[in-house]
């Protein structure tokens, strides 16, 4: 197994010809922010390359309310039925756009022996923002999450697990875990590329997560993910507790 690295990332980039990156980007005001710097890497995903803030932009939808989630966004024609967002886009060109924001991937969740390491990596806060009855909303990931035993939003944070390459010892082809469609999982796979810090079952009878149906915008909504890394609190503290949706600065489209 060959743990995922810079150069593999832009030697895998570049063995596939480019998807168009969209010739519009969306009004959103995640692209507005002052002083940003926003260039396209591929299609529905950009990069804010402002060294003070630096940050990766995927266009996504919803494409579920209500379910048992193993995902908090996948890959389109993956696995639509256990995730809250969709989004059609190449895994490998989300990956290497993580990295070229500046974000340190780890290892993805491994069981050693009988002992189970979860994902490890750059710690992400990770937000969506969304246009509802013409008001930009925005809240964070986990406000969408919630815990099945508790009823409540998750707290657990996500990480930049990295997902990796591995060898068929037959054909000897290398192929990229993520592909499957794992971009940003709520339960552990080995292909994730961005996954909770956490172990989470990904059985579909012991799964921990369902989607926060009252807090989740309607299907096919789109939505802007914003991932960056995590910002501490002033004096060194985590990053603020997830907190309910709400308007972006009233910022409503003329």
């Amino acid at each position: 197994m060959v743990h995922w690295n810079l150069l593999a990332t832009l030697l895998l980039v570049a063995q596939e010809p480019p998807r168009a990156a969209p010739a519009e980007r969306p009004n959103s005001p995640a692209f507005r922010e002052p002083a940003a710097a926003i260039v396209p890497v591929n299609q529905n995903i950009w990069i804010d390359t402002n060294p003070k803030a630096r940050r990766v932009l995927v266009r996504a939808y919803v494409c579920r309310q209500r379910a048992p989630l193993e995902e908090f966004m996948c890959r389109k024609d993956s696995k639509e039925h256990e995730s809250v967002l969709a989004v059609e886009l190449d895994p490998k060109s989300l990956q290497a756009a993580l990295i070229a924001a500046e974000l340190k991937p780890g290892s993805p969740a491994r069981y050693d022996g009988e002992k189970f390491h979860p994902p490890s990596g750059e710690q992400l806060e990770i937000t969506v923002e969304w246009k509802q009855d013409g008001v930009f909303k925005k809240a964070r990931a986990q406000d969408w999450i919630r815990d099945f035993k508790t009823q409540k939003a998750i707290t657990h944070e996500f990480v930049f697990a990295g997902s990796e390459i591995v060898e068929d010892p037959q054909t000897k082809q290398k192929r990229f875990l993520g592909d499957g469609g794992d971009l940003v999982s709520v339960a552990n796979f080995p292909g994730s590329i961005v996954d909770l810090a956490v172990h989470s079952s990904n059985t579909n009878d012991s799964l921990l997560f369902e989607a926060f149906t009252e807090r989740i915008p309607p299907q096919d909504t789109e939505v802007i993910v914003v991932v960056r890394k995590s910002q501490p609190k002033p004096g060194g503290a985590a990053a603020d507790a997830p907190q309910p949706a709400k308007a972006a600065r009233s910022d409503r489209t003329k």
